[in-house]
């Protein structure tokens, strides 16, 4: 569905905004944008990665700047683009306290190939910075979660904010969203009860949405080809 398809469920489904009278388009556009913020938070329903530069001599990235969609890591974490071997290797995974103690000049470090990352909300910090010699052009690459872009027109698809991006695997959970707008709108009409319920709701479809999205029904085959076998190698062990 598209924005204006959804917004007009939501008068549908909840009679108390039937109308513009109670809640304009665009306050009603703002909770279907948290709805949808909140479902793709708690459900990690965007695994993503992206690659983006090894810049000469620095030591803090902005992700804000240069994974603009990030919500926070995976755990296949960052990798770098090592052009001396001509290979990705993955970077180890620290914190800023870890990197205090046990590198306390890391500020101070010579530039050279980065060994290392942490991330501290906004701020991604390589260790050791950047040479010459290694850095380029994407030679970085995080993998993580994204979050939900906002929509700002009614021909919108919910999660991506875009007019042409409609993800297929959320096109289920759509009308999900509704339970989340239902929560924040019921307590405007003194229905609390309501509100939590919608609010129970809501929660409830994620954990089964966040669920299925680890479902990995390719992987099945080998999974019964492998125990298929072994119950016939154990049931050949018990023949005479």
């Amino acid at each position: 569905m598209i924005l204006t398809q959804i917004l007009a469920l939501c008068r549908l489904e909840i009679s108390e905004i039937i109308t513009t009278d109670v809640i304009s388009d665009v306050n009603l556009t703002t909770l279907v944008n948290l709805a949808c913020r909140e479902f793709v938070k708690v459900t990690d329903a965007l695994p993503k990665s992206d690659n983006f530069d090894l810049v000469l001599n620095l030591t803090e990235y902005p992700l804000s700047t240069y994974v603009t969609d990030f919500g926070k890591p995976r755990k296949e974490g960052l990798w770098i683009y090592n052009k001396v071997s001509a290979k990705w290797n993955q970077l180890e995974s620290t914190t800023l306290p870890y990197l205090s103690l046990n590198y306390p000049s890391y500020l101070n470090s010579a530039a050279g190939c980065p060994l290392r990352y942490s991330i501290d909300g906004d701020t991604l910090t390589l260790h050791a910075k950047a040479s010459s010699t290694y850095a380029g052009t994407d030679y970085l690459k995080l993998y993580y979660f994204g979050r939900s872009v906002d929509m700002s027109s009614g021909t919108h698809y919910p999660f991506s904010g875009s007019a042409t991006v409609h993800y297929p695997h959320l096109a289920d959970y759509e009308e999900d969203l509704i339970l989340y707008v239902k929560y924040k709108v019921k307590p405007l009409f003194k229905k609390g009860s309501d509100a939590e319920e919608a609010k129970q709701m809501f929660y409830a479809k994620c954990t089964d949405a966040k669920v299925k999205f680890l479902s990995r029904p390719d992987l099945i085959p080998n999974v019964r080809m492998n125990g298929a076998g072994n119950m016939s190698q154990a049931q050949n062990a018990f023949k005479g």
